[in-house]
Order: structure tokens, then C-alpha cells, then sequence
């Protein structure tokens, strides 16, 4: 299964109606047995701290273009006017060859209650408390999921999870957004360059943290304190009629915290450099 399907499955049984009445989606018995098989990998790694919970990033395959969607029925449907639109949707909602997907899962034996989060969607749910009803048949989903989760688990053991997590450096944003914020850092960091000096760009782990770090040489005199640089336009100063002004940076930093990342800006001399930050999850073996 493909990311774009997977992302389908999410928005569909991320719903959160139907857990608002005292029943749950029934599911086909193929799925109820995945997800006993799911909960027996999971109990092979140490949990969280609640001791009864765990979080792991599943990798899933982008595709082709194809996998996202059928272009002439997206024009049908006015969506898209162009296969140049359509690619370009397609591009921002997966920019990577592969995509990651936040899972985090839960279980109280003692009331027989298991959840699964999925993209920080409730998902999957088994509550032996609830009438079972609106039965389908989910098992392509579910089957992906195991095998993703078998993955992840086999990966802890043997001690290559974490290198690929920090090698891949997955997080949770908004990607359009993030899109943004990356497109207007790059472009102010060239544009506002001093003529025939480098920019530099990197994408570390630091901490548990993704950092992406963005520096260059001035060409014009920064004549200001790093904290007040996104902070300019919304207090309506002098930078105004500034070269390399606030007002970009300002937005930037306003979409990273939306996505829940970090935003810092430091000066020192000629040299203006922007970190940004996000968590990156991992988890041990027993």
C-alpha cells in the first residue's frame, strides 16, 4: 500500500462522529486478528511512560503519480485544471520519495480497550465495553500496518531504527505549510546575500531534535537585535523601508510554531543564521 492510500485510510477512519455514540465500527475478522498480531509485536519493546503505551515512525512507499490520484477525474471535478497543477499537488503533499507516519498505540487489558493512532489520528479502536456495529472491511489497511509495525519492531531489536529515524529525520508538520517556511528562508537567504559569498544549509539531529539550519553573509548592515527581526512589522518600526525586512520571517516563524517546531534567529557580525526545530521520535527494545 501506498502512502496516498494510507493517508486516505487515516482521513476516513480518523473520523471522530462515530465515537460520540456507544458503539464501535465493526471490523472484518481479518483485521481483528492483525491487530492482536500488531499489540504481540508491540509488547516485544520497552513502552512509554504510562507503561502500557508506544510510539514508533512507520515508513510507507510515495508511488507514482498514478497511486495519487487520476488526473482526468480530478479535472472533472474541477480540482485541477492542468497536469501541471495536479503534479504540483501531488509534489506538496508528498515531496519525498517516501513518507512517514506518526504511530502511537495504547491497550488496557484489564477493561479490554485498545486504541491506535495513525498521523495523530484515532484510528483503529477495540473496546470489549461497546456494542459492535457499521461493520467494513479494512483489511488492506490493517494488513499494511502490520507489516509496517513488523518492520519498525525488527529494526528496534537489531539497532538499525534509530539510525534510519535520525538519517530520515521524519516530523510531524503541516507539509504545505512547512513548504512555505523552507521556500521563504531559501529565497531571502540568497536574495539578501553578500554578491560572491556562500549560503549553507543543513539538516542535523541534535537532542532528539531535527534542526534545519540556514546561514549566510549580509549584504547590508544588520543593525538590529536577533529577537526583534520577526517582531518588526507587527510593531510597525523603522524596518519598514529596511532591506531584508521582518515581514518574511515573521510569517515564517508564525507557520513553524503552527506546525509546532521552533524558530530562532541569530546575528553575529555579517553572518544571519535561522534554526528551526522539530522532535524526532524514536523508541528502545527491551
Amino acid at each position: 500500500m501506498k502512502a496516498p492510500e494510507i493517508k486516505h485510510y487515516i482521513n476516513w477512519l480518523g473520523r471522530v462522529e462515530y465515537r460520540n455514540i456507544n458503539c464501535s465500527f465493526t471490523y472484518d475478522e481479518t483485521s481483528y486478528a492483525a491487530i492482536d498480531r500488531i499489540f504481540r509485536l508491540l509488547h516485544r519493546l520497552e513502552p512509554g511512560p504510562e507503561n502500557t503505551s508506544w510510539e514508533l515512525w512507520l515508513r510507507a512507499e510515495r508511488g507514482t503519480i498514478e497511486d495519487f490520484g487520476s488526473f482526468e477525474e480530478l479535472r472533472a471535478d474541477g480540482q485541477v485544471e492542468s497536469f501541471e497543477e495536479f503534479e504540483t499537488w501531488w509534489h506538496s503533499e508528498f515531496p519525498e520519495e517516501a513518507a512517514w507516519f506518526h504511530f502511537a498505540a495504547g491497550e488496557d487489558q484489564e477493561i479490554g480497550y485498545r486504541a491506535i493512532f495513525l498521523g495523530h489520528r484515532h484510528v483503529l479502536e477495540v473496546d470489549s465495553r461497546k456494542e459492535r456495529a457499521f461493520p467494513y472491511d479494512i483489511a488492506p489497511f490493517t494488513a499494511w500496518l502490520e507489516g509496517a509495525v513488523r518492520d519498525a519492531v525488527q529494526m528496534v531489536e537489531t539497532g538499525s531504527y534509530q539510525e534510519l529515524v535520525e538519517r530520515e529525520l521524519p516530523i510531524w508538520a503541516d507539509g504545505r505549510k512547512l513548504s512555505r517556511v523552507l521556500e521563504n528562508l531559501i529565497s531571502n537567504c540568497v536574495k539578501y546575500a553578500l554578491k560572491g559569498t556562500r549560503v549553507f544549509l543543513s539538516v542535523a539531529e541534535e537532542n532528539g531534535q531535527a534542526i534545519i539550519e540556514l546561514k549566510n553573509t549580509a549584504n547590508y548592515e544588520m543593525d538590529f537585535a536577533a529577537d526583534e527581526i520577526t517582531e518588526r512589522f507587527v510593531r510597525g518600526d523603522t524596518a519598514r523601508s529596511t532591506e531584508g525586512s521582518g515581514l518574511g520571517l515573521a510569517i515564517a516563524k508564525s507557520y513553524t510554531e503552527v506546525c509546532g517546531g521552533t524558530f530562532d534567529v541569530s546575528v553575529d557580525g555579517d553572518q544571519f543564521k535561522v534554526r528551526i526545530g522539530f522532535p524526532v521520535y524514536g523508541m528502545t527494545a527491551k
